[in-house]
């Protein structure tokens, strides 16, 4: 599957200052179906490498890390 673009931004929440999350935004050239399946690919690839972190470590990416993949 072609990458379009892969962009991280920030994302912060106004109410709470304290909350943030760092946001990849990949596009890739297919349709939803092939999309989404990329999309979960990519949440089974996160999942293992976040559980060999520390608990402290695994609880920050879980909450701070974010994934969000459109199509064209």
């Amino acid at each position: 599957m072609d990458i379009s673009s892969v962009k991280l931004r920030r994302s912060v929440e106004p109410e709470d200052p304290d909350w943030e999350e760092l946001v990849f935004e990949v596009r890739v050239d297919a349709g939803p179906t092939e999309a989404l399946a990329y999309w979960d690919r990519i949440g089974q690839r996160l999942d293992r490498i976040i559980e060999e972190l520390s608990e402290p470590r695994r609880r920050t990416f879980a909450r701070q890390l974010a994934v969000h993949v459109t199509w064209e």
